[in-house]
């Protein structure tokens, strides 16, 4: 079945760390408007989406990074959708030397059900992004951007799509409404080379 309005969709944001190491950024989303003719021409629109919301953040995110792929699913109907490759978006463009792997920009996302949050871990920054263990004054409007676009949805010709934090559990999903971004890096325990993110 092709994706339709209403449908809850998981798309990964799929990078390599040192070209072998998984780096992923899972989203969810709800389809607010779809005028793609089929699920790949969605995701298509998907990866387009997708590359514009990372390429202002691209400065900041180390040149070990590269993009892999863009990937979906369908969690209303149970069904893969197309794998894309990112449009244009090929390495990070931040030259100078990586910060530690588990240390991560981080974007939580509010909503209006109390202690319901989704939160975002960004791949590995350049070292010129941290000022004492917080983000550097520079990097912190892009992040905080970043945030806003995210709260926003994704939006191309033809498709809107509303980012929810998802309960896999409860198999709910509740619409964002403020992007927050801490000052300090946070701690992603499970990032280690080798061994995926």
């Amino acid at each position: 079945m092709a994706v339709t309005v209403g449908d809850i969709v998981r798309i990964t944001a799929r990078m390599l760390l040192f070209g072998t190491s998984d780096l992923v950024n899972v989203f969810h989303f709800k389809v607010a408007v779809n005028l793609a003719v089929d699920d790949a021409a969605f995701m298509v629109d998907v990866a387009l989406a997708m590359d514009l919301l990372y390429g202002p953040l691209n400065s900041q995110i180390s040149t070990k990074v590269s993009y892999s792929s863009i990937e979906g699913q369908n969690i209303t109907d149970n069904e893969l959708l197309p794998s894309e490759p990112w449009p244009t978006l090929t390495v990070g463009g931040n030259g100078t030397e990586m910060l530690p792997e588990m240390n991560s920009a981080c974007v939580f996302h509010r909503t209006l059900t109390p202690r319901v949050r989704a939160a975002k871990f960004l791949p590995p920054f350049g070292e010129n992004t941290n000022l004492d263990g917080a983000l550097a004054v520079t990097t912190v409007p892009i992040v905080q951007a970043f945030g806003d676009s995210l709260t926003a949805g994704l939006l191309t010709a033809s498709i809107a799509l509303n980012y929810v934090a998802f309960n896999r559990v409860l198999v709910t999903a509740t619409g964002v409404t403020q992007a927050l971004v801490p000052s300090r890096f946070r701690t992603q325990r499970r990032r280690r080379v080798g061994v995926g993110s």
